[in-house]
């Protein structure tokens, strides 16, 4: 990040994205993703999205709370 051209600090985002990607039966709808990711920065294989968790986890559950975040990060 830090030899990054480029970086965005709780970067809003607000798009348009096809129903269909959370609900298969809503064909033809749209619906508006929106947040903000804690930092964005362009490296040369791309863009590198980070939202930062402080959540309190103990040892192996790290997985469980990953698949929490999932759908998040998908978006992403």
């Amino acid at each position: 990040m830090r030899g990054s051209p480029q970086v965005w600090r709780e970067f809003r985002f607000a798009l348009l994205v096809p129903a269909t990607v959370y609900d298969a039966g809503a064909e033809g709808e749209e619906m508006m993703l929106q947040g903000v990711a804690d930092v964005c920065y362009r490296t040369e294989r791309g863009l590198v999205v980070a939202d930062f968790k402080t959540d309190c986890i103990r040892p192996g559950e790290e997985l469980q709370r990953a698949e929490e975040y999932r759908a998040q990060l998908w978006a992403y």
